[in-house]
């Protein structure tokens, strides 16, 4: 649960709504006034804009957008660095400056900057990746996934623990120019207006139901895993993060190859 003492933990109705706005935000024409409705407790949609606002620029909500099963609709992998203590600040702000860069912690480790790079392919992500090495000097620890298992950053904000149901990784897609433009409108999120879709299916050259109607099938495809607050755990006052390893006596799912391990060891 958050730590209470925290600077940036809204008020209890504040964090229900964002906490709602996770997996419940409704794919429709005017889904803010949807989900304030659905809220109750006196909710209106120009109040709920006003908190994500709020939220977005106190650094608590990341963005308002589409969260996609991983290598979908383009390729992603975790990333970490061996930063010098004293550099730690300079390189992590540097490396959170890049738009393909999410998710990008601490770590008491070697290795003590970890972070996801998501981009439209695999070249695009090793470009990042060079680019980090090259203005930084340090060589990334690149590690793509292999085989996906469900875990779920959506988190309830009151700590509850929902049960959950294991998900098949879906085929990636390959997204003709119309889904392509839609992609890129989504990257940064969707505006806090009172017809969202209505503005996004305008830049990328669509109506609002031919957006509402391919997010709907995504996410019916497994796809798109969910759309709705994708929030800044850390800032909302968890103040810990756990990155979990062990030893396993199983199988591994895949063999890496001589050549991607020695270079992964670097």
């Amino acid at each position: 649960m958050p730590d209470p003492s925290s600077p940036g933990v809204l008020p209890p109705r504040s964090l229900q709504a964002l906490d709602r706005c996770q997996k419940q935000f409704p794919l429709s024409a005017t889904p803010f006034a949807d989900m304030a409705a659905m809220l109750g407790d006196g909710w209106t949609a120009s109040e709920l804009m006003q908190l994500l606002f709020t939220a977005r620029q106190a650094g608590l909500l990341s963005r308002l957008g589409a969260v996609f099963a991983p290598n979908t609709v383009g390729s992603s992998t975790l990333a970490a660095l061996a930063v010098p203590p004293e550099r730690l600040d300079a390189v992590a702000a540097f490396v959170s400056s890049h738009a393909e860069v999410n998710h990008n912690y601490q770590r008491d480790h070697h290795f003590n900057l970890w972070f996801v790079v998501t981009a439209s392919d695999a070249a695009a992500v090793a470009e990042v990746l060079s680019r980090i090495h090259l203005a930084t000097g340090l060589a990334p620890l690149n590690l793509p996934l292999l085989r996906e298992y469900h875990i779920d950053l959506g988190f309830a904000l009151d700590g509850s623990v929902a049960a959950r149901q294991p998900q098949p990784q879906p085929k990636p897609i390959r997204p003709d120019w119309r889904q392509q433009r839609l992609l890129a409108a989504l990257r940064d999120g969707l505006p806090l207006q009172l017809r969202p879709f209505q503005l996004l299916a305008r830049d990328c050259g669509l109506t609002e139901p031919e957006v509402l109607q391919q997010l709907q099938a995504w996410q019916q495809q497994g796809v798109l895993r969910r759309f709705g607050a994708v929030l800044r755990h850390a800032e909302l006052g968890y103040a810990t993060t756990p990155c979990v390893c062990g030893r396993s006596t199983m199988p591994p799912v895949a063999q890496p190859s001589p050549a991607s391990w020695r270079q992964n060891r670097r």
